[in-house]
């Protein structure tokens, strides 16, 4: 259990830098919403009450865990098409963790968003500076749940080895290894018959008699 607690935090931490590196994203993450938010109230408020500061600000809040899905999707699928979900299949790693790990690695982006757009809502209401915004952060927190585990499953594809089928199993690391080591084995041929091809073109480029000798 310790060892397991200690790879999802090593996996969050990985996933969390993998967000950062990602600032564009990030951006569009928390940028778009808030910029729906104050459009929104400058052009709907005063024509109905819905569109008031106290409402709009948790419909944007739960509005923008849409993006969450989007976001944790596309980190899956960057990992996915640079083989990492692939390295951590054949690792000691088990499937629940990284799972865990994509998921606890959204948690500060979600409270950063929530945080962000009712900071926002109070500046332009009052209002929304209360115990209840507190409240509302912490639910937020747990129904973005939801839209993180829409962006994993949707980006998911092929079952999850099982632990018959991952390599902790000595007879699959044997079969691995020898894979590998086939591989290398034949790259190592290669570049030899390579090398030995050109120092043949080599070898016959050189005059096969001497040159005459010219007569003076």
């Amino acid at each position: 259990m310790k060892k397991s607690l200690s790879r999802i935090i090593i996996l969050t931490k990985r996933d969390f830098k993998e967000i950062l590196r990602d600032p564009l994203s990030l951006i569009f993450t928390l940028g778009m919403p808030l910029f729906m938010e104050i459009l929104f109230y400058l052009i709907f408020h005063k024509l109905t009450p819905q569109f008031e500061m106290k409402y709009l600000a948790p419909g944007i809040v739960v509005f923008a865990q849409s993006f969450i899905a989007l976001f944790v999707g596309l980190l899956i699928a960057i990992d996915r098409s640079t083989s990492f979900l692939t390295r951590l299949y054949v690792s000691n790693a088990k499937s629940y963790e990284f799972i865990f790990s994509y998921a606890l690695s959204m948690i500060p982006i979600i409270f950063v968003q929530s945080l962000l757009f009712f900071l926002v809502g109070g500046i332009i209401d009052s209002s929304i500076f209360s115990i209840n915004m507190i409240f509302a952060i912490l639910i937020s927190l747990v129904t973005s749940l939801l839209f993180i585990a829409i962006g994993i499953c949707s980006n998911w594809s092929g079952k999850i080895p099982s632990t018959s089928d991952r390599t902790d199993n000595p007879l699959k690391n044997d079969g691995i290894n020898n894979k590998i080591n086939g591989i290398v084995t034949a790259n190592a041929f290669e570049c030899v018959f390579a090398e030995a091809n050109m120092d043949k073109n080599r070898i016959n480029k050189f005059p096969k008699y001497p040159p005459n000798t010219v007569n003076r």
